[in-house]
């Protein structure tokens, strides 16, 4: 319809008109390039609104009919009136049409325009040419297809303005539809469902703990969440197969939950957060207990409580919660109940930390050992990234990784503050180049200082040191100023 309303191409009768919008095969017949000679039929159009120069070709006969004029600049002067194809393509010739008996396609063709463009090389000189082209193919048009040509214009207009309310009824009925199933299919499920809840109760009637692991909601598939992963591990897979769910079945899973409490409660987790810190604390006095193990211990005892441990989401965790506890290891189950990526990380942190500036140090440490994907960008992660561990495995190696590079830089360190050296400079105060009404008080907060903006800023500020502290790179120890150096570098990248 563009090329009508530029005039760049033939007005179509009406009968051409139908045949363009619901033509399926190249109008070209055996001339057609793709034509198959054993069918005996021309090529499919694979688009059915793919109409270059207004014609039903296909994309084996375009090469035949048309040609690139070039490079884009040789058609700056080109008026809109010349019907193109992917900007540089021009038709060699006009189609004829046997059935309607009419000419057909674009009004100027690729030799009009080099005609053109080898005659005259002035801007001016060519539009004035072209426009002179223009006025006589003007001339030879019928009254009638400029009658056919507003008249198609006018029905195409008034169809795209009706064309998006159409679309978006069309697209309402359609989600009206598809909710309507989904519903059915919810209010299936939770009918279903329920009968089986019900009996689940009815079995844990005198269970001392029954509140707490028929605790949860029915989510918006029609099935019951369970809020703790007990019942997760025991009752949810009755719920989410309730037509598999026989009396059998149903009395074997309230078994397994009534042992799982057991097990709970044996181990000191029964509820009262004071017996589940002295239980914790019980086992973080065994002397073969790893630093990694007794981190996750710690983070129970003083940060986490009962509750977070019993509020796990993911059915894979839950189920390996359970398998760690009937083989006895806490330290591996609570573990398993830390879902987010910071509660590892502050697993290590506060393991190690004695102070704020060491739990930012040990903080950088552990997101540059523990995340796979997106580019660090002062601190903050892309969006496509991946952040470890996942495994209790992958934990304590990535643990003892971390808790060597804390270790190694915190000695680096102290070492680098206890030469006499260093101790002279401490000891005065240095102007800052930030901000002259402050001042660097110790040469710790440089150090430090490295650690928060390693990112952006730690070459500077290493400069600023060695210059205002250039003996201390000249005493005997250089070696290992040059390791510290090298361990900031590391970091910085």
């Amino acid at each position: 319809m563009k090329g009508i309303q530029s005039k760049s191409l033939r007005v179509p009768s009406t009968l051409r008109m139908l045949r363009l919008v619901n033509s399926e095969v190249c109008e070209r017949g055996k001339e057609c390039c793709g034509y198959n000679l054993e069918k005996k039929k021309p090529s499919l159009l694979h688009k059915p609104t793919h109409r270059p120069f207004g014609l039903s070709i296909c994309s084996a006969c375009l090469p035949v009919v048309s040609a690139s004029i070039g490079c884009k600049s040789r058609l700056k002067d080109v008026s809109e009136r010349v019907e193109r194809y992917d900007d540089l393509k021009l038709a060699f010739e006009t189609h004829f049409d046997n059935i309607t008996g009419e000419d057909c396609g674009p009004w100027v063709l690729y030799k009009n325009v080099t005609q053109i463009q080898n005659t005259v090389w002035e801007e001016e000189k060519r539009k004035a040419m072209f426009d002179d082209l223009f006025q006589q193919l003007d001339s030879t048009i019928p009254e009638e297809d400029k009658v056919r040509s507003e008249a198609y214009i006018t029905a195409f207009n008034s169809a795209m303005a009706e064309s998006h309310a159409h679309q978006l009824r069309k697209l309402n009925t359609f989600r009206a539809k598809e909710q309507a199933k989904l519903d059915k299919r919810v209010a299936r499920k939770k009918e279903l469902s329920e009968p089986v809840f019900d009996k689940l109760e009815k079995l844990l009637e005198d269970f001392k703990y029954k509140d707490g692991a028929m605790s949860g909601y029915w989510n918006e598939f029609g099935f019951y969440s369970f809020d703790c992963w007990p019942s997760k591990v025991a009752l949810e897979p009755l719920l989410s197969a309730p037509s598999s769910a026989t009396k059998k079945k149903m009395k074997l899973a309230v078994e397994l939950l009534r042992r799982i409490y057991s097990t709970l409660v044996s181990m000191g987790f029964n509820g009262d957060p004071y017996q589940t810190i002295l239980r914790l604390e019980s086992f973080n006095l065994r002397e073969d207990l790893a630093n990694h193990e007794r981190s996750l211990l710690n983070l129970f005892m003083y940060e986490n409580s009962f509750i977070g441990f019993m509020h796990v989401n993911n059915k894979n965790n839950c189920r390996n919660i359970w398998n760690s506890l009937q083989a006895g290891k806490v330290p591996e189950a609570l573990f398993w109940s830390l879902e987010s990526y910071e509660d590892k990380m502050n697993a290590f942190v506060y393991s190690v930390v004695t102070d704020d500036k060491t739990e930012k140090l040990a903080q950088t440490i552990w997101k540059r050992n523990n995340y796979s994907g997106g580019v660090p960008v002062n601190g903050l992660y892309g969006s496509h990234r991946e952040y470890f561990p996942h495994t209790f495995n992958f934990y304590r190696e990535s643990y003892n990784a971390c808790k060597i590079d804390f270790d190694r830089i915190v000695l680096l360190v102290k070492e680098y503050m206890e030469y006499p050296a260093t101790a002279a400079w401490l000891a005065r105060t240095t102007p800052n180049p930030f901000n002259a009404g402050q001042t660097f008080s110790r040469m710790v907060s440089f150090l430090f200082l490295v650690f928060w903006y390693c990112n952006t800023d730690f070459n500077s500020l290493l400069e600023i040191a060695a210059l205002e502290h250039s003996l201390i790179f000249l005493t005997e120890t250089i070696s290992k100023k040059i390791s510290l150096f090298i361990c900031f570098y590391t970091m910085a990248k």
